[in-house]
């Protein structure tokens, strides 16, 4: 056991100290360990109920995209939440990092009165469903020849659905899907399982990194491993003990017998999508600036070698199975437009990238 952390490899919470949390769900009982909050910036954590009224629209909250409009049929209820903060070296290198944890329940309302969320295909297409409005819509301005461009390009914020699969923990099914962004460091991972023909329950972690040599998608890789924020991370998923009412135990087993298959149908983004993400997390891989290096002249010379960045995010979307993970069936892909980068440009005005350079 390591005594501190690093910048390479911080130290988080032991694991050894963690406590039982457990949650009525009326229909199911989850039940889970985790360590008490070490917030890397305060915050309130911990504070959910113990139980909640599946049976209540009142309180759930109304599902929105990620621009903010209300999504029709979509609801959710924050079930648990926590914040663990990782330490590199003492003094030098205080905080490296965090992850956040957020249990919630989510609801599809108006779903066909022959689908249920057991069926394996039906959550799979609710769960992109949610994923394509909530976070893979989102778009931000890309870098433009012209200092005043009124029509700039618009570049994807994260790639995903990224490895998925399906997993069995004690007796449960669980979708796995994790989410590449491609301009800052944070590193999503869900979990999701249903519960009832209209309620799943996901499990979402966040990985976010700080280096101020790595202060995007690609450098911080270079800086900051996310294994010891992966290893808490599936101690606590080893935990979890999801256990459905024998009345809803009847319908999944039902329902998952009229197709019996060991292939699980996954989500995935599309190639066009990955081409696209290559040449937004290329643009935004730029290192710290550093004393030779002219403000005005050297912006570009910061990015690293595109055919690295390539190469990086090729095997960053690898299939790689995990521990109990079913064969895969069929793909789901992503049905978000891909957006033309009409710019691919091996240099750019420096009105432009300083704004992003200059920390």
């Amino acid at each position: 056991m390591r005594l501190f952390g690093t910048e390479k490899l911080p130290k988080g919470p032991s694991f050894r100290s963690a406590r039982l949390i457990c949650k009525d769900l009326g229909c199911s009982s989850l039940e889970f360990k985790a360590p008490a909050p070490r917030p890397a910036f305060g915050g309130r954590w911990e504070e959910e109920p113990g139980s909640v009224d599946l049976n209540s629209p009142a309180r759930f909250e109304l599902a929105e995209t990620w621009d903010k409009k209300v999504i029709e049929g979509m609801r959710w209820q924050r079930l648990y939440s926590n914040n663990w903060r990782f330490n590199g070296f003492p003094i030098i290198q205080p905080r490296v990092g965090y992850l956040s944890c957020f249990v919630d329940v989510h609801a599809v309302d108006g779903l066909p009165i022959n689908e249920s969320l057991f069926d394996f295909s039906v959550l799979a297409n609710q769960v992109l469903t949610n994923r394509e409005l909530c976070i893979y819509a989102r778009t931000e301005e890309g870098y433009t020849e012209a200092a005043l461009d009124v029509n700039p390009d618009l570049w994807p914020d994260v790639l995903g659905p990224v490895n998925s699969q399906w997993l069995n923990k004690h007796g449960n099914d669980w979708l796995y899907i994790e989410e590449q962004q491609l301009t800052d460091t944070a590193y999503a991972i869900n979990w999701i399982s249903p519960i009832t023909h209209q309620h799943y329950v996901c499990f979402r972690f966040v990985i976010r990194r700080y280096s101020i040599e790595g202060p995007n998608a690609y450098r911080i890789e270079e800086r900051v491993r996310p294994d010891t924020f992966l290893d808490l991370m599936h101690q606590i998923m080893d935990s979890v003990k999801l256990e459905l009412c024998e009345e809803m135990k009847v319908e999944r087993d039902r329902i998952r017998t009229i197709e019996p298959s060991e292939r699980r149908p996954v989500i995935e983004f599309t190639p066009e999508q990955l081409k696209v993400a290559k040449h937004v997390l290329y643009m935004s891989s730029f290192r710290k600036s550093e004393d030779g290096d002219d403000r005005w002249s050297s912006g570009m010379e910061r990015l690293a070698p595109r055919e690295e960045v390539e190469a990086f995010l090729d095997e960053r979307v690898k299939f790689k199975p995990l521990p109990g993970s079913y064969p895969r069936g069929e793909i789901i892909y992503n049905r978000v437009p891909v957006l033309p980068i009409t710019r691919l440009l091996d240099s750019q005005p420096q009105s432009s990238l300083e704004e992003k350079v200059n920390f």
